[in-house]
């Protein structure tokens, strides 16, 4: 009689394969079809891994003052970081503004950090206000830019029109030297007759789009080319109109 022995081969499957997941949202939040339930975020390495080495998610939910003119420098910025990771003796957190990197300080969820140098911030496009750069916050202990966002640097100078002006940013319009600039207090030169944009208080009334000067015409008006006649142009919102004698 033969006694048959037959081997059992135990044979160890891996159940979760988090590698696949790239964000947050794809790693752990619970209803998603492609989510994974052994699998949790690692914050400060940017990755998903399994469940119990890491399992939270980190926002930047705000950031003050969102845009700054491009030639502000060493603006105190601050970003609000929810789940942001408490920090060790000799362990910080940075602000990347591009590939400009300006050392945060960390008040609860909190970091207050300066915005980089003028010969640190992109051109402006042409025809463009505004360039946005990548506003990233950078662990020393892992080495790894983990959250980001985005960040604008701005030019009143280059927009044209005082409906455009005063609803861009921080504009605001100088209505006798035709302008829109981010310090009109000071760079406002005729009268200091100023349009305050839409983010302001302004002291003496002028504010937003419906205070711009403009010129309306309700109904079209044909006039033959070789006569000659009296042409009346409605116009609203001008300070003072004596001071435009001729058209």
């Amino acid at each position: 009689m033969k006694h048959l022995i037959t081997a059992k081969k135990l044979i160890k499957l891996q159940v979760s394969n988090c590698s696949q997941f790239f964000t947050c949202d794809e790693c752990i939040i619970p209803g998603l079809e492609d989510g994974d339930p052994y699998c949790g975020w690692c914050t400060l390495h940017k990755k998903c891994t399994r469940y119990n080495e890491c399992q939270q998610c980190v926002e930047i939910t705000s950031v003050e003052p969102p845009f700054i003119p491009q030639t502000f420098e060493n603006i105190s910025i601050s970003l609000t970081v929810e789940q942001l990771p408490p920090l060790n003796i000799n362990q910080n957190y940075n602000c990347k503004f591009g590939d400009f990197q300006s050392s945060a300080i960390k008040d609860a969820e909190t970091l207050t950090c300066n915005s980089p140098p003028s010969s640190h911030v992109p051109q402006i496009p042409t025809s463009q206000a505004s360039v946005d750069v990548i506003l990233s916050v950078h662990s020393s202990v892992t080495d790894v830019d983990f959250v980001s966002t985005d960040f604008t640097f701005f030019d009143c100078s280059v927009i044209t029109s005082c409906s455009g002006c005063v609803l861009s940013f921080t504009c605001d319009w100088c209505v006798y030297d035709n302008k829109c600039t981010h310090n009109a207090s000071i760079l406002c030169t005729a009268d200091k007759i100023i349009l305050k944009g839409n983010a302001a208080s302004p002291p003496n009334g002028f504010q937003g789009q419906g205070s711009c000067p403009q010129i309306y015409q309700p109904d079209e008006e044909l006039i033959h080319a070789q006569l000659q006649k009296e042409v009346i142009i409605p116009i609203r919102n001008l300070p003072n109109a004596t001071k435009y004698n001729n058209c």
